[in-house]
């Protein structure tokens, strides 16, 4: 099955207010590292893109999470609602 080229929205990962503050330091400080090697990786590729604004909040070392609503952000995600509903399960394993 041919796909278009890999797009940084195709690898980024968003947390909301609520979902990040389930995270410890540890994990959120994975997410920042994951983050910022996707983009590089992405851009290495040779897809120029505009610098997102996450990656922007990341150096600056600012929370990354959105402001936005919750079913904008689940749409268009498989399985996203089921991401949510198991957070604390995540929690629990990185914990």
């Amino acid at each position: 099955m041919a796909r278009g080229p890999i797009t940084f929205r195709d690898v980024v990962i968003e947390f909301f207010l609520h979902e990040w503050e389930f995270l410890n330091p540890l994990q959120k400080k994975l997410y920042c590292i994951v983050m910022m090697e996707n983009y590089s990786n992405v851009v290495s590729i040779g897809h120029f893109i505009s610098k997102p604004h996450i990656i922007v909040l990341l150096e600056e070392e600012r929370d990354p999470w959105m402001v936005m609503k919750e079913e904008t952000r689940m749409q268009g995600f498989p399985g996203g609602s089921q991401m949510v509903k198991n957070l604390p399960a995540v929690r629990e394993t990185w914990a």
